[in-house]
């Protein structure tokens, strides 16, 4: 004890036992124990069965082996190893102030100790950056809550040491994330915040003062260079922003409740604002890549600092100033059509434009991808994630171009590399009371420039424009492509797509530029694995999709969306010919967006659709 604790408190240094049974607790940790973790604690501590938050639970042994792998899923691993069982055990003692499970704890921390540390082969899992970061955090959280029920002393001291080990481990400059090769340099956050919380919780330790400089100072930088100019994680994952923006959040708690000087305070501000510009009319935060989907709003109503009407939906509160966001810098634009009555708040529609290559970390080939909610329902969905198994055919594909609403040539995807990052932006935008203009343009493919134009004639009409070209006058094979949700029903019309609803609404696809198709596909995997989506980690279902292909070296795609629905507002007189629609949009668009039409372009002689 005198090598990892401080030496001059005489009761610490004679009975641990009983110095750490008389300290007073601190409220904060009963404030961040989950109540779902408490119910799966006590059923783990009840029937031996164990369930992740993205896993179905499984058989845990009385006395495990800790090389089990029932899904042959590194993400499963990942939390065994990280001892997420060891925080439901903690959650269920606290909540449900059954303190069997601690004991039930003590004794799995006490095996692991025993058969892993220091045993078994450090292999690239259990020792990695991230899961050692998350085991220390919960190792400390359940010191916390042990040393309360008279532990004995070698117990005690055991639990010290290996907190100890761990703390020393995540300080260290040659372990933190962003010193190895092949580690995700967020993973160092993770272990900024686990010595953080080591560092305040058991002060006791001689290196406390230091680990919690580190960590703070550490925490700064990389958030300093993990954040776009606008305050958006990097990452190209909406569900990585704002997990990262609730340990931020964490972070200001926990210091504000040991007396601390909250230092992240106003990264935690800026990067709550695109955290709530995602929020969906239906609840949902707006989800794109790597991102198990769908993601409930809770995890942005629990932050205090929430706008109180888009943390209530509608039911308190003030809408806000602004219907649209566009992050010209990040790549990202949001548009909304209205602010709903509190009864009728999840029918707005919602539009998402997604022109980031920021990263290559979480990277999917999404850009320039469009998803569209509205009157209540998904239209144009992404694939999502599927397994963190790069080898999976499924989950290449939900990497691929073809698993998004966006455009992929002669079926190869760009490589993910550093050189490409910064190739996708948002180089022009205009937002009116009437109707939005969104243009952005991806380099990301070797020869290829390929810019998307995007018109929403508010609330409910679409014009979407790509434009594709070689620059080397190379022919290539170019596919639009669109993904419907599972739910809907597609059907070819005679002069493109119908897309029906559950209530009464439907989605109209017009192809303004007489091309051939579409293709619909479904629940494919050969010759190409298509017609997928994945709802949640691990799952796969079957939808629609509908690809559009030209063949040249410059393809020139124009399609009209209209979403029909129970909708006072919606516009429902504008024509189906082409010329029809020219004129339609010509007279309701303002002079400033109506000027990027096709038509008004040289560029467009090509298309079926002339002045």
């Amino acid at each position: 004890l005198p090598e990892i604790l401080s030496s001059s408190n005489r009761t610490l240094m004679n009975s641990p036992a009983t110095y750490y049974a008389r300290k007073p607790s601190n409220p904060y940790l009963l404030k961040v124990l989950a109540k779902d973790d408490a119910k799966r604690g006590m059923v783990l501590f009840r029937s031996s069965s164990y369930a992740t938050k993205m896993h179905s639970a499984t058989p845990f042994p009385a006395d495990p082996k800790w090389d089990e792998d029932p899904f042959n899923d590194r993400n499963w691993l990942f939390r065994y190893h990280g001892f997420e069982w060891l925080e439901q055990l903690c959650a269920a003692s606290a909540i449900n102030n059954e303190p069997r499970c601690l004991k039930r704890g003590a004794d799995l921390v006490l095996d692991w100790q025993e058969d892993v540390y220091g045993r078994m082969p450090c292999d690239t899992l259990i020792w990695t950056d991230h899961t050692v970061a998350e085991r220390l955090r919960r190792l400390v959280h359940f010191f916390e809550l042990y040393r309360k029920q008279d532990p004995s002393e070698e117990t005690l001291v055991r639990l010290l040491q290996l907190i100890y080990a761990h703390a020393d481990l995540c300080a260290n400059e040659a372990f933190y994330a962003r010193n190895q090769p092949m580690r995700i340099h967020n993973h160092g956050f993770f272990q900024d915040h686990a010595i953080l919380h080591t560092a305040l919780m058991i002060p006791e330790f001689k290196d406390a003062r230091q680990w919690q400089q580190v960590a703070l100072s550490r925490m700064r930088e990389y958030l300093a260079a993990s954040l776009t100019d606008e305050g958006i994680l990097k990452e190209n994952t909406s569900t990585y922003h704002i997990g990262m923006m609730n340990v931020v959040h964490s972070v200001n708690e926990m210091l504000r409740a040991f007396n601390q000087p909250e230092s992240l305070a106003g990264t935690e501000q800026r990067m709550l604002e695109f955290s709530e510009v995602l929020l969906r009319p239906d609840g949902y935060v707006a989800s794109f890549g790597d991102n198990a989907r769908p993601v409930a709003s809770n995890i942005l109503s629990a932050n205090p600092m929430v706008n109180e009407f888009l943390g209530s939906l509608g039911q308190r509160g003030t809408p806000p100033a602004w219907k649209d966001k566009v992050y010209s810098k990040s790549g990202y634009a949001i548009l909304r059509d209205r602010w709903w009555p509190a009864d009728r708040f999840e029918m707005g529609v919602f539009t998402l434009i997604t022109a980031a290559f920021n990263s290559i970390t979480h990277k999917h080939r999404d850009d320039l991808a469009v998803a569209i909610y509205g009157y209540g329902e998904d239209w144009l969905v992404d694939a999502g994630l599927y397994k963190y198994d790069e080898t999976d055919p499924l989950q290449k594909y939900a990497r691929s171009a073809r698993a998004h609403n966006t455009v992929s040539i002669d079926q190869t995807d760009f490589p993910i590399t550093e050189s490409l990052v910064g190739s996708t932006t948002i180089t022009r935008y205009q937002l009116t009371d009437l109707a939005v203009y969104v243009e952005a343009q991806t380099k990301a493919y070797e020869s290829v420039e390929f810019t998307r134009r995007l018109f929403y004639l508010r609330p409910n009409i679409w014009l979407v424009e790509d434009v594709l070209i070689d620059r080397k006058g190379r022919e290539h094979d170019f596919t639009q492509h669109f993904h419907f949700p599972p739910d809907k029903k597609v059907e070819r019309i005679e002069k493109g797509l119908k897309i029906t609803g559950t209530n009464d609404t439907e989605m109209i696809i017009l192809d303004l530029c007489r091309q051939p198709g579409p293709t619909l596909h479904c629940g494919e995997s050969t010759p190409a694995v298509q017609g997928w989506l994945f709802p949640q980690y691990g799952q796969v279902v079957s939808n629609y999709c509908a690809n559009y292909q030209i063949r040249g070296s410059s393809g020139h795609f124009i399609k009209l969306l209209v979403l029909k629905g129970n909708d006072p507002f919606a516009r429902r007189r504008y024509g189906e010919t082409p010329q029809e629609i020219k004129r339609y949009l010509q007279q309701e668009l303002p002079s400033s967006i109506g000027k990027h039409l096709p038509w008004k372009r040289s560029e467009t002689r090509k298309t079926g659709l002339k002045n």
